[in-house]
């Protein structure tokens, strides 16, 4: 797993980002997906984390990616993905590929998530 900050695989960029605030997170999308509080996609915000699983609706988590816009046009996060692809600004919500693997998304961010990642 690349942790940065020359390679990043997704959660290594998602807790390398959060470390630059001040936010440590665990390195690995698995864990990062119990970490902070729980948001409704419909609510979600710039700086929470959006979690997809290759294996559609349901299945384990696979990857991680930071949003930045979440408006009518969708739901856009900024991801590592992959060693091709790099660092990627993307609407996955518009997305043929990710779009239907949109799990859920969590806050490490606002007062009261921080609250239980602080006592791990």
């Amino acid at each position: 797993a690349a942790k940065g900050p020359n390679a990043f695989d997704c959660s290594g960029y998602t807790s390398f980002i959060m470390r630059q605030f001040g936010i440590m997170i665990s390195p690995g999308s698995r864990n990062q997906c119990s970490q902070g509080k729980h948001v409704d996609l419909a609510n979600a915000k710039v700086g929470d984390r959006l979690f997809v699983s290759a294996y559609d609706k349901g299945g384990i988590i696979t990857h991680v990616g930071l949003i930045i816009d979440n408006s009518s046009e969708g739901i856009t996060v900024i991801h590592a993905n992959g060693h091709r692809h790099g660092i990627m600004v993307e609407n996955v919500s518009k997305s043929s590929y990710w779009k239907n693997k949109i799990l859920f998304a969590r806050d490490v961010i606002s007062a009261e998530a921080k609250a239980p990642i602080a006592e791990r």
